[in-house]
């Protein structure tokens, strides 16, 4: 079966709040690349060539469209924005959610989990199409493979329509009052 890009998703937080928050889900991505490379050195001898091979550098691409939230959601983006200028270490997760199955009673996800800098953040405004936001980061290391769950609120994140649903009859607040 093949994976669907949707079905990878990421999740940030700066490293200073992991005892503070939960990771955060940016809505509206619309793609994101993990490249790593390895250096590579050629010698050639009498017997042919002889590789060397180490460690290189790994980034990360992530593109997603602006919005705006109620009062009450933090804009992830903006947050994410606000570490980029203050340098801040920041840690994200892709989450491959077609990798879920249940282990100990609890659903599981593979997760590919990252630390490192935003070293660019672009946003496009062009006068006839959505904001585009591009940030580039500079991972450190080769990132870790692991398995983890998601929070209620990751959940819903990750479920989340782009509206709510509202009944075919007329709605009411709490006292029954028509709105």
């Amino acid at each position: 079966m093949l994976i669907q890009g949707k079905d990878l998703i990421t999740f940030f937080r700066r490293v200073a709040d992991q005892k503070k928050q939960d990771a955060g889900k940016v809505r509206f991505q619309t793609e994101h690349t993990i490249n790593s490379e390895k250096e590579v050195e050629s010698t050639s001898t009498k017997d042919g060539v002889v590789n060397s091979i180490s460690d290189g550098e790994t980034s990360a691409d992530f593109t997603s469209l602006a919005y705006r939230e109620n009062v009450d959601t933090v804009n992830m983006w903006k947050e994410m924005r606000k570490w980029y200028l203050a340098k801040d270490k920041v840690e994200v997760w892709q989450v491959d959610l077609g990798s879920a199955r249940v282990e100990s009673g609890k659903t599981v996800y593979d997760v590919d989990y990252y630390q490192g800098y935003f070293k660019n953040f672009e946003i496009s405004a062009p006068s006839d199409d959505k904001v585009e936001l591009s940030y580039e980061m500079a991972i450190d290391g080769n990132g870790i493979q692991a398995v983890d769950s998601l929070t209620e609120t990751q959940k819903a994140a990750v479920e989340a329509a782009q509206y709510a649903y509202h009944t075919l009859a007329k709605e009411t607040d709490v006292t029954g009052v028509s709105v």
